[in-house]
């Protein structure tokens, strides 16, 4: 139990840093600047081999305003789960970096590309690559 609490976590916040956002539907100067804003959803998510939208099949990304994000999954069984934390966006390089509620710091960089947020982590011996699309 605690092996798949560690995996949904370690997911939870992986796919978390990988997002695209959308524009928001208000029409102000902060919307047109930040056309990253909203939400995403997973369309691949592989733990070296393993596809873990098997397990996951719902995963969905949504980056506010104030640079938090929220990271919505629900497993097989139905059971819904959540994290935050907050993000940077660099503007120059079209990469993000995510921290989970202050404690862990995502080093790699996410880029952002045609509304679709893509990236690649090592986590011990395998690579977990994920991608997401604006909604």
């Amino acid at each position: 139990m605690r092996k798949k609490y560690i995996k949904s976590s370690l997911l939870a916040g992986l796919v978390s840093l990988l997002f695209s956002f959308s524009a928001l539907k208000v029409g102000s100067l902060t919307d047109i600047s930040k056309p990253y804003l909203g939400e995403y959803e997973c369309k691949s998510a592989e733990l070296g081999k393993k596809d873990l939208l098997k397990d996951y099949p719902r995963i969905v990304l949504e980056l506010c305003d104030d640079n938090t994000f929220v990271l919505r999954f629900q497993d097989k069984k139905g059971k819904k789960r959540e994290q935050t934390g907050e993000y940077e966006y660099d503007k120059e390089r079209g990469a993000f970096r995510f921290r989970i509620n202050g404690k862990a710091d995502i080093k790699r960089e996410f880029v952002l590309e045609n509304g679709k947020i893509h990236g690649a982590l090592k986590l011990g011996w395998r690579t977990l690559s994920l991608e997401f699309e604006q909604k």
